[in-house]
């Protein structure tokens, strides 16, 4: 029986086809291995899937998707392309990555183009896991994966250097869309995940050891069963995510633990059922020009973005630039849009804006926070107030958010006698001069939260 199949060169372009075995392939298959579009071509007609090789050669045939998927990958597992074709891929037992006694592939310079849908059809078990590898690259060119609610996690990854994941879309997975530990030099992008029981994407160093030099580029994650982006207990290490679309989680949009030197640069986190971003433990974040609103959807004091820790390990010089961190909804849900916490130290605050949120729209717990220029929090108030004369006070409203820790007061003009600050509340404070004067005196203060 002669079967076509559609292939296209490094361009994208159709490319004719002739007949080779008794499979059809492209003339650019009959190249050698390293100049072929792919190293193996894995084909779907009704029930059959077969396999073949840049020659046209078959490499399997059956009705088991997994395991022609399997010796398509393990036919050479290093410096090759294996090309899944449109198509719906059943994948039942081990994932095709892993040979029949359930042990990963090790693959090195290994491309695998995905055009097809796998769907997971038994329970508990990855779609794609691979382990001990080095540069990978994973393409969705059309494809995605689909575990019905009944597999494991979409794709897997253990101490993998130089992992490239193109344009990924998961859904459907019983626990996270992508999981990974120990891996190094990773690039995701654009990934879409939905409809998945645990995390979007989880990167979790506690297996082997701490993912490094990650980078998640314009990922869309909604409906995750717990959090949009998990960044596990153990330091994950360099870790930037640029522009995220997270919503509908129903815990928090992006957690990290333990995690040094994350960078959330743009996007928008909003309506999860806890915090947008909650941060413990931490080293050296950015947040940089963060939309983080209408969070806390399950009810409860959660904020637009949270900073958590405890002695002596705190969430340590955490960098807020900009954003925005708010609740717009007619019954709000998000208490707080930046909940600095006692066990944060060195906060730095500089340029967002707050508002609409609950309880405050910037609670400042934490020691040695550094807050300017947030439109919506005043922390830092002055002006003029004038003791009458005849008068011994005269009560100062200052504006600022809370109760004043500094006040400073400068006369100017001879007070007659000594002056103090008294009965500093959240919304004034007084000046009082020891004896009343016989004319007007004016004073400048200062006041900072």
């Amino acid at each position: 029986m002669n079967r076509w199949i559609p292939n296209y060169d490094r361009l994208g372009r159709s490319l004719p086809s002739i007949f080779v075995d008794k499979h059809a392939v492209t003339e650019e298959s009959l190249l050698k291995v390293h100049d072929a579009p792919y190293s193996a071509l894995v084909k779907k007609e009704g029930d059959v899937v077969y396999a073949v090789d840049s020659d046209g050669k078959t490499i399997a045939e059956g009705s088991d998707d997994a395991s022609v998927i399997r010796a398509a990958i393990s036919y050479k597992k290093e410096n090759s392309v294996v090309y899944i074709a449109p198509g719906t891929y059943n994948i039942t037992g081990y994932p095709p990555t892993k040979n029949e006694n359930g042990v990963s592939y090790q693959l090195k310079n290994f491309t695998l183009i995905i055009d097809g849908i796998l769907c997971r059809n038994d329970s508990d078990r990855d779609i794609i896991h691979i382990d001990n590898s080095e540069n990978v690259t994973i393409i969705f060119r059309g494809g995605y994966i689909n575990g019905l609610n009944v597999g494991g996690t979409g794709l897997s990854f253990g101490s993998v250097k130089g992992l490239r994941i193109i344009k990924p879309r998961i859904i459907n997975t019983v626990y996270d869309g992508i999981y990974m530990s120990a891996c190094e030099k990773v690039y995701i992008e654009m990934p879409v995940i939905e409809n998945v029981g645990n995390s979007g994407i989880e990167l979790n160093p506690t297996d082997v050891g701490p993912n490094k030099n990650v980078v998640i580029e314009n990922p869309v994650i909604y409906n995750a069963g717990v959090n949009g982006i998990g960044l596990g207990i153990g330091y994950n290490e360099n870790i930037t995510i640029i522009n995220p679309k997270i919503y509908g989680c129903s815990e928090r949009g992006i957690v990290g633990t333990h995690t040094r030197d994350l960078a959330v640069i743009g996007g928008q986190i909003h309506d999860n059922g806890y915090s947008g971003i909650t941060l413990s433990k931490t080293e050296n974040v950015k947040l940089i020009g963060v939309r983080s609103y209408n969070n806390g959807q399950a009810g409860g004091t959660y904020a637009g973005v949270e900073l958590l820790g405890s002695a002596p390990e705190y969430c340590e010089h955490t960098q807020i630039f900009g954003g925005m961190y708010y609740d717009d909804q007619d019954t709000p849900t998000q208490s707080y849009g930046i909940w600095i916490t006692g066990g944060a130290r060195n906060t730095v605050v500089i340029g967002a804006k707050v508002y609409g949120n609950i309880s405050e729209d910037l609670h400042d717990a934490g020691i040695n926070s550094k807050i300017e220029h947030v439109e919506g929090y005043k922390n830092k108030n002055s002006g003029t107030a004038t003791v009458s004369s005849g008068s011994t006070r005269v009560t100062v409203n200052h504006g600022l958010v809370d109760t004043p820790k500094k006040v400073h007061i400068t006369p100017l003009s001879d007070p007659g006698d000594r002056y103090w600050v008294e009965n500093r509340t959240p919304t004034s404070f007084d000046i009082v001069i020891a004896t009343a004067p016989s004319s007007d005196v004016t004073f400048a203060w200062y006041a900072e939260v």
